[in-house]
């Protein structure tokens, strides 16, 4: 080599070529970064184009505001710091705390809502695993619940008559109030029910197979009556069959109305056995003049007829 450079290689160029153009597009995102630190945007807005994203880190938070200056939604760590890691809050006009979701410390998530009304709107909504039975589900006005348990507590108690209804109502299963009053009702009649029927009914013990196979001897006895054997007594009236036909349960609430035909079935044997006995009573009574009119035309002592 007389002088002037050296000669070209060109794989090194290449490679040379790459480094630069990675080189040049850090430097561009820095300066596309270095921009937005304290970038403020008065209008327009900020584009993520196709294929970019935008990440929080640690520590970092995103807020917007009411027109009112005061914080409308918030996301990022949430406050106090030992019950929240993170989450999602939206703030009324005042800047309170209306609703939030956020991550609990110990790892449960919350979802809570502050306002005095609630409105879940959706065609349906899951809560659960629908490939379990614990399955809760909300679709207009209707609540389904789908679970072979269902438990409740911390109950107030009462002593109160009973007065909600569990079922089906209008061929919907649901809970309902227990009216009585005739504004509710229409195509009145009376109902005979016969009295010696009833009186078939055999009270039984017994203990529920589902108790059995659960906890085994332990199982608690309960006292009652069979459905089916209610409804071989002839008083069908008073039992729940299922869409089969088959005898499934029965009306216990409404077993009383046999109680009253028996009372007033006895109570009509009473007063006819009061009448006899009244006249057989007047009968003596008439007797027992007869007699002593004629002892005393006869002279014959009362007492020796007696």
């Amino acid at each position: 080599m007389a002088g002037g450079f050296p000669p070209s290689r060109p794989e090194g160029d290449a490679a040379i070529a790459r480094i630069v153009q990675a080189l040049r597009r850090d430097v561009d995102a820095l300066k596309a970064s270095a921009g937005i630190l304290s970038a403020v945007i008065g209008s327009g807005g900020v584009t993520v184009k196709d294929g970019g994203g935008m990440s929080i880190e640690a520590g970092g938070f995103l807020r917007a505001y009411h027109s009112n200056g005061e914080g409308a939604i918030y996301f990022g760590a949430l406050l106090p710091e030992d019950t929240y890691e993170s989450g999602l809050l939206l703030a009324d006009l005042l800047g309170a705390a209306r609703f939030w979701v956020a991550q609990r410390d110990d790892g449960v998530f919350e979802v809570v809502s502050r306002a005095d009304r609630t409105r879940l709107v959706g065609g349906e909504v899951f809560v659960g695993d629908s490939d379990t039975t614990t399955l809760t589900r909300l679709r207009g006005q209707e609540i389904r619940i789908s679970t072979g348990h269902l438990s409740v507590y911390d109950l107030p108690t009462t002593s109160a008559a009973a007065n909600l209804h569990l079922g089906t109502v209008g061929g919907q299963w649901t809970v309902a109030y227990i009216t009585s009053s005739r504004r509710y009702k229409q195509d009145i009649e009376d109902l005979d029910v016969d009295p010696l029927a009833v009186l078939k009914w055999q009270p039984r013990t017994w203990r529920d197979k589902t108790d059995v196979a659960a906890v085994g001897g332990e199982a608690k006895r309960h006292i009652g009556f069979i459905a089916e054997e209610v409804d071989e007594a002839g008083t069908p009236e008073f039992v729940i069959h299922d869409d089969e036909g088959l005898a499934d349960g029965l009306a216990y609430d409404r077993m009383t109305i046999g109680l009253h035909a028996v009372d007033k079935y006895q109570q009509k044997q009473i007063e006819d056995l009061r009448a006899e006995l009244e006249a057989v009573r007047a009968e003596n009574a008439r007797k027992d003049r007869i007699i002593a009119a004629l002892c005393d035309a006869t002279g014959i002592d009362p007492e020796e007829v007696a």
